[in-house]
């Protein structure tokens, strides 16, 4: 049974040494785990121990809460009941394998203001007189030392030649550590919420980076938004309750990190209303739901209807998930009965308009707005009555279509398929991309793909051909 414990309940764990009792354990708020110490000797590793510090330090400090503990040694998996990391083991190693003072030293270079009483300790296990792990110690930190921001620079790996410098800001939010963008924080001070201490810190911050001079910045590396897009989509199909049931689902996720600045606000703002009205191509097609959007625990925007779900992250991540044989299939049980047929006017058009969503999204919308975005298109349990899923290379409308002429059965019940566009995009060339491999997946030459045609010289996917079958 999964556990959650207290920083409290952490510390007598530690002091006892029986580290087995974490098994079962959620991450969260108080907790962040990784299953080795941080290599020091990478300069991502060390901006990794500055953000997982400062993470669990500004939630404490902004809220009044309790603070947390980074525990070394003790690897988590992603539990698919519960939706969240689990301690699922832990592996001491030799005291000598970390050094506390080379921690110190890197909070006290990159974090502003440090933290006050972090304490980094290795803790003896019961099972093991040689070995053990790394406890590190983040108190309840008084509301004037926040914001805590990471300070870096920004070093070439092999040359060492300082080539750029960056600022962050995170914060702890569930079993995440979250960033603040340079919208965020230039929203706090045009709201008012810059205080004396808030202000000093920020002169002293702003201070330390006028000393870097001639820096460039280094490229971002991948987003959150893209190495969690996966496990937001599947808990979308849980919270959409179609667990077991053959899913269709679109994804989208920034490569860079970039937010949504204005998710949050009423629903006059431009992007919520966006959102409650997804662009449509006609009257009742295959649409994503409208509605209003519910904000679900501060980082998210959720739409759930009976048969789909549409959800915003606040970094960028766009998911859509519908019930297969409902949606993707409407109309066409009759015509194949026992199987799951796709209607290809439902594929093409949700795919057409969800891409329409994603580029009003990041053009509008995000900040900064991400230099390339990863699509995706995916089936979960595509099959019924032994046999998966069928596709045929034409209009809805056509005979052949009708009478199932040159149908398919795909290669496989469950499919990702994955496409990183750059702007500028158009809805048109992000459908056809994705539907291009899907089709080609099914073994279907590229001209085959229904609703396509010829556009300055490239194949997309064309409203014109999708409004004539509407």
């Amino acid at each position: 049974m999964a556990k959650r414990f207290t920083p409290p309940d952490i510390a007598a764990i530690l002091a006892r040494g029986t580290f087995d009792d974490l098994k079962g354990t959620f991450e969260d708020e108080h907790l962040e785990c990784k299953k080795a110490p941080y290599q020091l000797q990478h300069e991502h590793q060390k901006y990794e121990l500055a953000k997982d510090v400062s993470a669990i330090a500004n939630r404490s400090a902004r809220t009044g809460s309790d603070g947390g503990y980074l525990l070394l040694g003790v690897r988590t998996e992603r539990s698919p009941e519960y939706h969240k990391d689990l301690v699922v083991e832990v592996s001491p190693y030799p005291q000598a394998l970390v050094n506390p003072e080379d921690y110190y030293k890197i909070l006290g270079a990159r974090l502003l203001p440090v933290p006050e009483g972090i304490d980094i300790r290795w803790y003896l296990s019961t099972a093991d007189a040689e070995r053990g792990i790394v406890g590190i110690m983040i108190p309840r930190q008084p509301a004037d030392r926040w914001p805590i921001v990471v300070t870096k620079v920004l070093d070439e790996p092999e040359t060492e030649i300082v080539s750029g410098s960056s600022i962050a800001y995170f914060e702890r939010r569930g079993e995440h550590a979250e960033p603040m963008g340079p919208a965020d924080l230039q929203r706090l001070l045009r709201d008012g919420q810059r205080t004396d201490a808030f202000e000093q810190r920020l002169d002293a911050f702003y201070d330390q980076l006028r000393g870097l001079e001639n820096r460039t910045p280094a490229p971002a590396g991948p987003s959150e938004a893209v190495q969690l897009y996966r496990d937001r989509r599947n808990a979308a199909i849980a919270v959409a309750g179609l667990e077991g049931r053959p899913v269709f689902a679109l994804t989208a996720a920034p490569i860079d990190t970039i937010v949504l600045p204005t998710l949050f606000r009423g629903r006059d703002d431009p992007l919520v209303r966006l959102l409650a009205h997804p662009p449509a191509l006609r009257s009742s097609g295959f649409d994503l739901p409208e509605g209003e959007m519910q904000i679900v625990e501060g980082r998210l925007r959720r739409k759930a209807s009976p048969r789909m779900l549409l959800e915003c992250w606040r970094d960028g991540t766009i998911v859509f998930v519908t019930r297969a044989n409902d949606y993707l299939c409407w109309a066409m049980q009759q015509l194949t009965p026992g199987k799951l047929r796709i209607n290809p006017l439902a594929l093409v058009e949700s795919a057409y308009v969800f891409a329409m969503l994603a580029q009003q999204v990041y053009t509008d919308h995000s900040s900064p707005q991400p230099r390339a975005v990863e699509f995706g298109l995916t089936f979960f349990r595509m099959e019924s009555g032994g046999s998966r899923a069928v596709l045929t290379p034409h209009r809805l409308k056509s005979v052949a279509t009708q009478l199932a002429l040159d149908a398919r059965e795909a290669p496989g019940a469950t499919h990702e398929i994955r496409e990183q566009i750059t702007p500028p995009w158009k809805p048109a060339q992000v459908a056809y991309q994705l539907l291009r491999a899907l089709y080609t997946w099914f073994g279907f030459d590229e001209d085959a793909i229904p609703y396509a045609a010829n556009e300055d010289g490239a194949r997309v996917i064309s409203r014109e051909e999708i409004l004539r079958d509407g």
